[in-house]
């Protein structure tokens, strides 16, 4: 078994029990008890709530909380309160546009609100894929070294996958699962890698697929993507600060127009008052919003076009 950094876990009776750094909490719970991960429903790490895919890097006392636990129905009720008065949020803005501006109002507010949600999906799947991207190269390393010691490839991928951090293992468990269904390895990857669309993953099937067709040392051609991995982030950082007053200029361009109309809203609301009431004022306040969209577009693209 490859070696892992342990921290040491202090149960709610005391005791003390030491898991492989970087399991999730449900992971830990799968440890102490199969029949306690099964019921798990949140848990509590230095008394703060946390979901059961945090995971844990550092010494902690944990509590897993199930239906049982009258803390467990707060903490639910806690969460029903805030997804309550963001759907009631939601509502009396709907409201007040349609009031306010009619149909129009309110197909604005719900685009607005459309595509505010579908950027904060696409940011939250980025930094998930950058993470994994950050993880990769470990896993790899550690994939080789249990291959070192005289494990097969696959042996190894399973047993590199139950030692990795959240999100990569929770990213290949569906690898782990098709194998114990007796799934080929390398098409596992290959959806793991589609569904992540991650290239690196793609490369680690590639790796797979040549050394079974035509042999060869599957240590060189992965210790080649190490490499390559890394020198792709070292490449990217340089990027990075070298395009870093270009990334400033289209955010201040981006903004300047959003804040110019904020701040003439609250230094003189008449102002802003006659174009919205104008017959002409509407057309010309959804044109600019049409033409900042574009903008921003363009300059994310451009933004985009030079990583």
């Amino acid at each position: 078994m490859v070696a892992q950094p342990a921290v040491s876990i202090t149960l709610p009776d005391g005791t003390q029990r030491e898991f492989p750094a970087g399991l999730t909490v449900k992971e830990i719970a799968e440890r102490i008890s199969p029949g306690l991960a099964r019921r798990a429903l949140v848990a509590k790490v230095n008394g703060e709530p946390v979901d059961l895919s945090r995971s844990v890097n550092s010494d902690v006392r944990l509590e897993i909380l199930t239906a049982r636990d009258p803390e467990t129905l707060e903490m639910y009720r806690h969460s029903s309160a805030h997804l309550l008065a963001a759907a009631s949020f939601i509502v009396l803005l709907s409201v007040f546009s349609f009031l306010m501006k009619g149909v129009w109002g309110l197909l604005t507010t719900l685009a607005l609100f459309a595509t505010s949600l579908y950027a904060f999906i696409l940011w939250r799947a980025a930094a998930t894929r950058e993470t994994l991207r950050q993880q990769l190269p470990g896993f790899i390393d550690q994939l080789i070294r249990a291959m070192g010691i005289g494990r097969s490839f696959e042996s190894a991928l399973l047993q590199a996958i139950d030692d990795s951090p959240h999100p990569l293992s929770a990213a290949l468990e569906s690898v782990k699962v098709e194998s114990s269904l007796g799934g080929d390895v390398a098409d596992s990857l290959k959806n793991a890698a589609e569904l992540y669309r991650m290239k690196e993953l793609h490369l680690l099937t590639l790796a797979l697929r040549i050394n079974r067709r035509y042999g060869g040392s599957i240590k060189a051609m992965l210790e080649n993507i190490i490499a390559m991995i890394r020198h792709r982030e070292q490449a990217e950082r340089e990027l990075r600060a070298l395009t870093g007053e270009t990334r400033l200029s289209a955010w201040v361009l981006g903004t300047i127009p959003v804040l110019m109309a904020a701040y003439m809203l609250i230094t003189n609301p008449t102002y802003i008052g006659y174009l919205l009431n104008h017959p002409h004022g509407m057309a010309i306040v959804y044109t600019a919003l049409g033409l900042q969209a574009t903008g921003a577009l363009l300059l994310w693209r451009m933004m985009r076009s030079i990583r």
